[in-house]
């Protein structure tokens, strides 16, 4: 019984100090069972549980509630998550402004210089390139290849 009475008072300390610990994290200090620990909170008139946090949606300017039952659920719906994850870039040849997928314009931004919208904007700005290179060797200047602008407009004063 002396036992049983330090531990009550034990729980009923750890309980004004963080409300919400866990009846196993108590137990396994005071090496009892949970079980056991349940039972003493009752005693006292603790409460034995707590609800989970409300868990927000990811997405900025949603404040709705994630209703999914998955813990790794980051969003509310399909239309938070695309909005998300959707960016928006300007096409280098035709300057219209395109959107993607955030991953894609990163991985594209690593390994190209520019970004086009669609494949024939591309094809356009690579003849448009290689025709102002082509003049540029007949005139005997320079082609600047891998440099990016503001290191060929220094090169050039």
């Amino acid at each position: 019984m002396g036992k049983d009475k330090s531990n009550k008072e034990k729980i009923k300390m750890f309980r004004e100090i963080d409300p919400t610990r866990m009846a196993a994290n108590m137990a396994k200090e005071l090496n009892i069972t949970r079980e056991r620990v349940r039972q003493i909170l009752n005693d006292l008139g603790l409460p034995t549980a707590f609800p989970k946090p409300r868990r927000i949606c990811g997405n900025e300017g949603c404040n709705n509630k994630i209703k999914r039952y998955t813990d790794t659920a980051k969003f509310c719906g399909r239309e938070c998550f695309k909005a998300q994850s959707m960016g928006s870039f300007i096409c280098a040849y035709c300057g219209k402004e395109n959107t993607k997928y955030k991953y894609l314009i990163k991985l594209q931004q690593s390994k190209y210089k520019n970004m086009h919208c669609t494949h024939s904007c591309s094809s356009k700005a690579y003849w448009a390139n290689k025709k102002k290179n082509s003049i540029n060797m007949r005139m005997g200047w320079p082609v600047y290849r891998n440099l990016p602008s503001y290191q060929v407009a220094r090169e050039k004063t």
